[in-house]
């Protein structure tokens, strides 16, 4: 199951956004004050109550985090172990992603559900006797590695971000 757990002011939780894959957690503190006041009430709270292998948080660039001057650094594990990547299913397809890479964006990634339907529906269409490897392009920040009956048929490129 992937799903947000916590999004920051529409839940009630300015600052905070918080995305479950399966037994992993990732959450960003998108402000400095939330960060530095509640990180360790947050953390363990997760654990307590969602009991996840892993924990990880991400610093990543952020407006409200700019406006802050709050530090952009690299994903840490924050709690628990990890071991990359992390397969994310949906329907027939599994993706795969490494939490802790720099490129990863869990907001991307639930925003590019939509492109993932598409792909969907593009390889539905396939004949596997007579049509060529079609290339599909994922307009996304984050490696998508696709794995089911058609993978063989279809060529995924990645693309910067900016399509």
């Amino acid at each position: 199951m992937h799903c947000r757990l916590v999004n920051s002011e529409g839940d009630l939780l300015p600052g905070i956004l918080c995305d479950r894959y399966d037994d992993t957690i990732c959450v960003q503190f998108t402000s400095a004050a939330m960060e530095c006041l509640f990180e360790t009430h947050v953390l363990d709270a997760l654990e307590e109550v969602l009991e996840p292998r892993a924990i990880i948080q991400r610093y990543d660039l952020h407006r409200d985090r700019q406006l802050e001057h709050a530090p952009i650094r690299a994903p840490t594990l924050a709690r628990g172990q990890y071991t990359a990547p992390t397969v994310v299913a949906e329907g027939a397809f599994s993706f795969e992603a490494d939490l802790l890479s720099e490129g990863w964006c869990s907001g991307r990634f639930f925003e590019d559900r939509p492109l993932r339907l598409l792909l969907r529906q593009r390889l539905a269409t396939c004949d596997s006797d007579s049509a060529p490897v079609p290339q599909v392009q994922v307009s996304s920040l984050e490696q998508l590695a696709i794995r089911n009956d058609c993978a063989e048929q279809v060529q995924v490129l990645q693309v910067d971000g900016s399509g």
